[in-house]
């Protein structure tokens, strides 16, 4: 069974105090490594325990394949609805691709609750937005960590309350999150940069970034501070990923990139490689 963390149960708390008022789509928001997943997981479980059908629903084979680890070790049990996946009918509570499950909307029960994984990609007008529009009268739970849209956009149209859990600050102060240091390279400045929808212009700052004097500073810092140990690379466009995963190999660091479009095959096999050290550095965009 999953043990919960005391903000997770406060969450949990404010969600059933929402309930309790039948405001039926709620947004919670907390940070990253913050168990987002295991709160909803509980939620899930409590609805199940009383007969109803429950989805969870995500966009990434890697994050179903996260859910069903949670949901085994909660206990649960479940079937998937996914492509290339055996469905298996009369289970209460099921995870889902989002676009198996939109596929598939004819076909498969009504829940009586739904949870969207990374909600802020759910818009009324979208996969997402048409797919969990389909179900008007079921329960609704949104999670993110950025309650914010970079084109401006608001949630008012899919959801109602926003839940608020612990800062990024608040949960290294309890010991659940590492604490952080920052390192730049000289000479990188973004002061010329354009900002479009609230963001850096995604090419200019590949541009600036997708050097190799930059990403050499990056392998440096990393044998100073981290050597043999795994790190995550975040990169400014797919291009500079595949660069920066080939000046770590060049350096004799195993390297893995994924991006967007790396068919799931090759990103299991990534992730593979980088969780049993096979690979020392994931680099990815997108």
């Amino acid at each position: 069974m999953l043990e919960l963390r005391e903000y997770q149960q406060n969450m949990i708390e404010s969600a059933r105090s929402h309930m309790r008022e039948r405001i039926r789509r709620l947004l919670l928001c907390a940070p990253t490594g913050s168990g987002k997943t295991a709160v909803s997981t509980y939620i899930m479980s409590e609805s199940a325990a009383r007969g109803n059908v429950g989805y969870f629903l995500c966009h990434r084979i890697e994050l179903l394949e996260q859910t069903e680890a949670t949901f085994q070790k909660a206990g649960i049990d479940y079937g998937v609805i996914a492509s290339g996946r055996e469905y298996s009918e009369g289970k209460g509570t099921y995870i889902g691709s989002i676009d198996t499950v939109r596929r598939r909307l004819d076909n498969i029960p009504t829940p009586d609750l739904v949870v969207i994984d990374e909600a802020a990609h759910c818009i009324e007008t979208n996969t997402w937005g048409r797919c969990v529009g389909a179900w008007p009268d079921a329960w609704r739970i949104g999670l993110t960590a950025t309650p914010r849209r970079l084109s401006g956009e608001g949630f008012s149209g899919v959801f109602d309350r926003l839940i608020l859990g612990p800062t990024v600050r608040e949960l290294i102060d309890m010991g659940w999150l590492a604490d952080f240091r920052f390192f730049a390279p000289p000479g990188v400045d973004p002061a010329g940069l354009h900002v479009r929808a609230g963001d850096y212009i995604q090419a200019e700052a590949a541009a600036l970034v997708d050097k190799p004097r930059i990403t050499g500073d990056a392998i440096d810092h990393y044998k100073r501070l981290s050597d043999g140990k795994r790190a995550v690379v975040f990169c400014a466009s797919v291009q500079h990923s595949k660069n920066v995963a080939a000046g770590f190999e060049a350096a004799g660091i195993p390297a893995r990139h994924v991006d967007g479009e790396t068919p799931a095959d090759q990103r299991r096999q990534a992730m593979g490689d980088f969780r049993d050290g096979r690979g020392r550095v994931a680099t990815n965009w997108g």
